[in-house]
């Protein structure tokens, strides 16, 4: 059977630097290094809303929608806002982190988590849009995710997780790693973790396991997302490749691609039908945000 073609959403001056489906699988937003957001219409490719920011310095970093659909989570480099596209509003929290680099919603919406390379990781409220808790540890986290529940973060620091109850702060669990990695997805099951580690993925339990070692990617690997129901890992690469791993397989089922440059996002729908990537370079080449679909309509927002 042929690979599925991707669909060009939009090209940008700057590399894409994060992307997100909305919950009903409608909509797909990205973060753009040209210091705006944007959010687009899956079914029509149509840009629905773009969010700027008023200093021309500053860049667009990372995307997450409320599950509620209507609001967006945005990360500057040194501002953190909800945006609500729907009726233009802009809700700024106060003094976040500098140099903040994620921002996640938990799945239930309780608490919006942000990791910066100089604050460390903060849990918000997002009713009064105060630090909830500001949690500890070393090395400096690089990457982190909620577990479908909402109810645990889960947080990389190179050569460690860490598993922190969001309601209390407290740290429920130290997993230590075979080797150094940079990114983290959590299994839908919430007790198996996908890392990157160069052209590798590895898949460890939570008592720091190797279960399965994915090889036979010819670069390096950006991004992963798994598929909401676990069977396959989405991989990014710097090389225009999406590949997808499945969990019985230590090599990819699939390679998906999408021009030249550089795929340094990717995401899967909460359907499990459209996935996102997008990427580029910090110089703008081949910068854009990239769509395949299976043509099924999604369920509206």
């Amino acid at each position: 059977d042929p690979k599925p073609q991707p669909a060009l959403l939009g090209r940008f001056d700057k590399l894409v630097y994060d992307v997100a489906f909305g919950p009903k699988s409608r909509r797909v937003a990205c973060a753009v290094l040209d210091g705006t957001a944007r959010l687009y219409d899956v079914a029509s490719g149509d840009e629905l809303a773009v969010l700027r920011h008023e200093d021309e310095e500053e860049v667009c970093v990372s995307v997450s929608f409320h599950p509620d659909g209507d609001r967006i989570a945005v990360s500057w480099r040194h501002q953190l806002e909800v945006w609500r596209p729907g009726d233009e509003t802009r809700e700024p929290y106060p003094d976040p982190p500098k140099r903040t680099f994620r921002v996640r919603w938990a799945p239930d919406g309780s608490a919006l988590a942000s990791v910066s390379r100089e604050g460390g990781v903060v849990i918000w409220d997002p009713e009064t849009r105060r630090r909830r808790l500001e949690l500890e540890m070393e090395p400096t986290p690089v990457d982190l995710s909620f577990t479908r529940d909402g109810k645990r973060l889960v947080v990389l620091s190179v050569r460690r997780l860490f598993v922190w109850d969001v309601e209390t702060g407290k740290l429920l669990k130290t997993i230590d790693l075979p080797q150094d990695c940079d990114r983290v997805a959590v299994h839908p099951d919430g007790v198996h973790f996908a890392l990157r580690t160069g052209r590798r993925v590895l898949v460890v339990d939570e008592d720091g396991r190797v279960v399965r070692t994915h090889s036979g990617m010819n670069n390096e690997g950006a991004r992963l997302s798994y598929s909401p129901d676990g069977s396959r890992i989405a991989v990014s690469t710097y090389l225009g490749i999406v590949y997808l791993l499945a969990p019985e397989s230590t090599t990819p089922m699939l390679d998906l691609r999408a021009g030249t440059g550089w795929l340094w996002a990717v995401a899967g729908s909460p359907d499990g039908t459209p996935l996102a990537a997008g990427g580029g370079t910090y110089e703008g080449l081949e910068s854009a945000l990239w769509l395949w679909s299976a043509g099924r309509p999604a369920t509206p927002e």
